[in-house]
């Protein structure tokens, strides 16, 4: 017997399931309760309410529909031979056999067309997942088309081209089965032969069959399922739990287009509560006189109930009960959920006046301002949804203590896109944790590094072997571990492959797969070999078979890490060379193992690591005992094959947890269907939900719908249906409204559209009682939405009059600060600190300190380090050299030409190390750089000197003593250089030197050359010096204790665009000083052509804003002038 039981509310579901049980024990106390779901998770609530009132939870089967139909072929065949010859893996590797036969493209041209040219089985592979997807919905949804197929037969109305390929591929699957199994008689698809079974059989006697099943929350039934399930249910009690949205029969209501609930129903109501026993059936009457108006919300998101209450109309021995729970009309969300359960619209009674657009507010409610029973909050990212949702759910829980985090669950398109956010936000350390559990639904595996790993190992055939792809298999710690390298020598390794000049391809024969020509350079068998004559010769200034070594000193006390590197090398050729060839399903299952076993240690892995390469070794096994189950005997390449692998781990999913008493976050399904107080949706964006699936051209279901057809958008528009439903106090919807990138505006999805224009047709604001509709659905927006700045440190968060309140307080010390709205600067940050002054300072600290004075604030008074020098992995051979390269090459070139050395010697070394581009164009930029050099060396000429000598320096100032040494002193003083164009900085740290040496007794000037210019200070007398020195000591202690916005190219652009260089003096022409202060800004925000921007520098960032406010730009011009003013004014032009 089948009883359908009809409600609204899925805790009358749970005491009928649980009355049932107690009442209606099994006649077998050891068999098993069977009770089919579409969602783990509903089992896990299943079981914690049957626990609850039971004391224990135990012997149920939780199932769901497709696995249940699976049992049922199971049971009527024993020989399950039929039933995995019908299996989605079996089914891929017959058709990549059918698809690999010759005849087939003979036969059909689009598939000899599309596979042309497939050299790696990678098209075939693709074609045959493909045809196994498309083939079972077949087999689910069409078994008539397959039946017409078998007999050779052709439908009509279906497009020709796409079925006459598909009805002979199909004739050839069977003729394949009935090969292998000729005794086989009658229909071999598994549900039809079920359905015979149970259709000409009068008793069934099974040994494990239960004596009833139960289902709940199963929203979409196929007709195929539900013909089984009809059919079962005249063997076997069949109890089926609804979630119902409307208590009237809306097929009858469909089926008219009309509206209205007759007197006789509305007798069976009993105050609040539409109630049956179990032992009265209350029939839906067709005999009902409704108006001819249709409820827009239903319409639009109903389809599925509409179809499934279809399939119900088709049953004639069944019992139907109704147990609906009618909310209180106390707030818009009650009145709204009171509206579809009663099927009301009032709409129809808004009519407008003769000539005009107002309308008349006879049955409309009224929208009460402190009515927050549903509410839109919009915002700029997912991490601002996140945020918001936060300080609204503690808002909420503020507001109402009876509200705890088991009452509330929120729901996403895809809940892994907001995990991430979830775990930083919600897990808070800042006395505002709420506890959460993420029941992620399809958790894809394949992001676990040792997966995503062992997918790039088998893709090492078409690998350019480029330096960051290979290195991240040694930053896995297995990896590592199977070739003996522990962390920090992986991080040794690191800079070695950048100094050894390694970028991409494993020897010259990657060159020669790409068709490139081969050049011996820039690959790991190149780096590995300078590597190791940098260990052998120990000298780097020779080269070696056109191989120039890599010295490093400590490259000698780690040889062992060159060893394993060149183990690992040729591990990765050995396998580069197998993938190249193809190999039977066999063969691959013991190559398989050994690649596990070439590249990971599996006994030092911890438990989750064991568990993710079991895990992979079961998905891998699988795939290939399923081909040769299916006697898939031909060779197979690794491309198709790790395809196979990628798309098994992305389907293969791990089961999610429910746990009560916290916040679940979820997917939006319509069998989540547990009750929660507040029920929240983010990510309610257009082109997110509901979702659209995109299906391949000839799949022909898509053009040729039926109903209960698997509608991925109408099941998400009745998940939202069924989640409105089921909230008992709040709806909070969220989406992004604008792009945080460029503030562009986005769109909310069409279910939020349509539920905010019927709450304005349908409600309506004391003070907007008569105004057109199209006003009044602008104003319920704006009333029912909340918009949200897109940062938490935003000043708006803390305003006590905005009921958009925040509880991050950590961001409350920026409420009042206003910085042209750049709020990252806390208020007195630049407050100096209390700190004894240095009696004694080392020349050279004074000397760095003036190359960064607000890096060097921060390194010693702070101890923070913003590493601007992490040296990163390049993927291409030098088409140029960067900047560093280019900078140490300069300066070896001016060596070699100040000192009439050979620079073809150079050149051969530079070449031979990988730094030069490759050919002609490496000879062209040596020419370029060399001229370039050649001037700037010939000017050094004039003043330098071979004999240099260091200077001590010993000097007094007050408290303060200045010792150390200054370098490279020549008899004509001093002469410095630089391979580039020269700024501000090396010409105050030159006159640092200069006047350091002058206070020392130096007798000689001092000259800097460039590539743009050259500086050239006079000899000063050491009294003077000595004054001027002192001043930059003073500033350096005022430099350790509060930050001295000392901005060389900013601070150097306005200096330079304001000095009068005829009378050295600062101009005061208003125009001169415009056009400097925008120079100043220009150049501190730079353009995208900019290499390098001061506004990028993390130190400077902390302390300046990228709008630069006035006040900054006041001290910047006031630092600049102090400190520009004297080396300037004392230049010998």
């Amino acid at each position: 017997m089948f009883t359908i039981y009809h409600s609204n509310q899925s805790n009358s579901f749970r005491n009928l399931l649980i009355n049932t049980m107690s009442d209606k024990s099994l006649p077998d106390p050891m068999q098993s309760e069977i009770i089919l779901t579409e969602h783990s998770i509903m089992d896990q609530w299943i079981q914690i309410e049957i626990a609850n009132h039971f004391g224990i939870a135990c012997n149920i089967k939780f199932m769901t529909l497709m696995s249940f139909m699976q049992y049922m072929s199971n049971k009527i065949e024993p020989n399950n031979f039929i039933a995995n010859n019908f299996s989605r893996s079996i089914m891929y590797w017959k058709f990549m056999k059918i698809l690999s036969q010759t005849q087939i493209s003979k036969k059909c041209s689009i598939i000899h067309k599309y596979l042309c040219g497939d050299v790696n089985q990678q098209k075939i592979g693709q074609f045959s997942e493909q045809l196994s997807n498309l083939f079972i919905q077949y087999l689910i949804y069409r078994p008539d088309w397959l039946n017409n197929w078998e007999s050779n037969k052709i439908i009509n109305y279906l497009d020709d081209t796409h079925q006459t390929w598909q009805s002979k591929i199909w004739r050839m699957f069977l003729e394949n089965i009935r090969c292998n199994q000729k005794e086989l008689k009658g229909n071999i698809y598994p549900l039809q032969r079920c359905i015979d079974f149970l259709k000409n059989t009068q008793k069934i006697i099974f040994n494990y069959l239960p004596s009833r099943i139960f289902i709940f929350g199963i929203s979409s039934i196929p007709p195929i399922y539900w013909n089984i399930l009809k059919l079962l249910s005249y063997h076997i009690d069949i109890y089926l739990w609804f979630i119902n949205p409307c208590s009237h029969n809306l097929i009858y209501i469909s089926d008219q287009n009309s509206y209205d609930v007759t007197q006789k129903e509305n007798q069976l109501y009993n105050k609040n509560v539409l109630r049956s026993s179990s032992s009265v059936a209350v029939h839906f009457s067709n005999h009902n006189d409704y108006s001819n108006i249709n409820h827009p919300l239903l319409d639009a998101w109903g389809d599925v109930a509409y179809d499934t209450l279809s399939l119900f109309t088709q049953l004639k021995d069944k019992i139907e009960l109704k147990s609906f729970i009618i909310p209180k009309q106390n707030s818009l969300l009650h009145i709204v959920q009171k509206n579809i359960l009663e099927f009301q619209n009032h709409i129809k009674n808004i009519k407008k006046q003769p000539d005009t657009t107002t309308s008349t507010n006879n049955q409309r409610h009224i929208l009460l301002l402190e009515d927050q029973s549903i509410t839109c909050h919009v915002c700029h990212s997912i991490q601002r949804e996140v945020e918001v949702l936060h300080d609204n759910l503690l808002s909420m829980m503020t507001d109402d203590p009876s509200l705890s985090p088991g009452d509330i669950i929120v729901m996403a398109y895809d809940i892994r896109c907001y995990k991430s956010a979830i775990q930083t936000i919600f897990d808070n350390i800042q006395d505002r944790h709420l506890p959460f559990n993420i029941a992620i639904d399809n958790y894809k595996k394949n992001t676990h590094p040792i997966i995503s790993t062992f997918i790039n190992i088998l893709n090492i055939p078409y690998s350019r072997f480029t330096a960051e792809e290979i290195f991240s298999f040694l930053t896995v710690p297995s990896i590592a571990s199977r070739f003996k390298m522990n962390k920090e020598e992986v991080k040794l390794l690191h800079q070695w492959i950048i100094k050894s000049g390694i970028r991409w391809g494993l020897d010259d024969y990657t060159m020669y797969n790409f068709s490139l020509p081969i050049i011996n350079q820039n690959t790991w068998n190149f780096g590995l070999n300078r590597m190791l004559l940098g260990y052998a010769i120990k000298n780097q200034h020779d080269t070696w078979e056109k191989i120039f070594p890599y010295d490093d000193i400590i490259i000698r006390d780690h040889i062992n890490i060159i060893g394993q590197l060149g183990e690992f090398l040729k591990t990765l050729k050995k396998w580069r060379d197998r993938f190249g060839h193809s190999y039977t399903l066999v063969e691959w299952i013991s190559y398989f193992k050994e690649i596990i076993d070439d590249f990971f240690h599996c006994d030092h892995m911890d438990s989750e690591n064991k568990t993710v390469l079991l895990f992979l070794k079961n998905c891998y096994r699988d795939i290939l005992e399923s081909g040769i189950q299916a006697e898939y005997t031909q060779t197979i390449s690794i491309t198709a094959l790790r395809d196979k692998l990628c798309r098994k781990l992305t389907q293969d999913t791990v089961i999610p947890r429910f746990i009560p008493n916290v916040i679940n976050f979820c997917n939006i399904t319509p069998t989540f269907c547990i009750p929660h107080k507040v029920v929240c949706f983010l990510g309610m964006n257009d082109n997110k939900f509901p979702r659209n699936k995109i299906s391949p051209d000839f799949n022909l279901m898509v053009k040729n719908p039926r109903r209960n057809d698997d509608n991925i958008h109408e099941k998400d528009c009745y998940s939202f249906l069924i989640a409105f439903l089921l909230a008992q106090e709040k709806i909070y919807i969220s989406f992004i409204g604008h792009s945080i990138y460029d503030n562009s505006m986005s769109y909310p999805s069409v279910l939020v559209n349509e539920l905010l224009e019927y709450i304005a047709l349908n409600f309506y604001s004391k003070e907007h009682e008569n105004i057109d509709i199209d006003i009044n659905i602008k104003h319920i927006r704006q009333r029912l939405c909340q918009w949200y700045p897109p940062f938490p440190f935003s000043p708006e968060n803390f305003n006590p009059n905005n009921n958009k309140r925040s509880f991050a307080k950590e961001w409350l010390p920026t409420k009042n600060i206003n910085v042209n709205h750049s709020l990252l600067i806390y208020p007195n940050f630049n407050a100096p600190f209390s700190h004894d002054l240095a009696k004694t300072i080392i020349f050279q600290d004074l000397y760095n300190f003036y190359r960064h004075p607000v890096r060097i604030w921060f390194q010693k008074r702070l101890n923070v380090y913003f590493d601007q020098n992490i040296l990163k992995l390049s993927n291409d051979e030098p088409f140029s050299v960067d900047g560093l390269n280019r900078y140490e090459l300069n300066m070896q070139l001016i060596d070699y030409l100040i000192h009439s050395k050979n620079t073809d010697e150079l050149y051969h070394s530079m070449r031979a190390s990988g730094i030069l581009p490759y050919g002609v164009f490496g000879k062209l930029y040596w020419t370029k750089q060399q001229k370039k050099m050649t001037i700037l060396a010939n000017q050094i000429k004039t003043y330098h000197c071979i004999e240099k000598h260091n200077l001590d320096i010993s000097l007094t100032f007050d408290t303060t003593r200045l010792v150390g040494q200054l370098t490279a002193v020549q008899e004509n003083g001093l002469t410095r250089w630089k391979s580039r164009y020269l700024s501000m900085k090396d010409v105050l740290l030159l006159w640092l030197e200069h006047i350091t040496y002058c206070a020392i007794g130096g007798k000689g000037d001092s000259r800097l050359f460039g590539i743009n210019d050259a500086w050239h200070f006079p000899n000063l007398s050491k009294l003077h010096a000595k004054k001027l020195l002192f001043t930059l000591i003073s500033d350096y202690h005022k430099g350790t204790n509060t930050p001295i916005l000392l901005l060389y190219q900013s601070g150097g652009a306005w200096m330079n665009h304001v000095f009068d260089w005829n009378t050295r003096t600062i101009s005061s022409n208003p125009y001169c000083q415009k056009e400097a202060h925008r120079k100043l800004i220009q150049v501190w925000q730079g353009t995208k052509y900019s290499l390098f921007r001061e506004s990028h520098d993390p130190y400077l960032r902390k302390l300046i804003s990228f709008d630069l406010s006035e006040e900054n730009i006041s001290k910047i011009i006031k630092t600049a002038e102090h400190y520009f003013f004297n080396p300037m004014k004392y230049r010998i032009i």
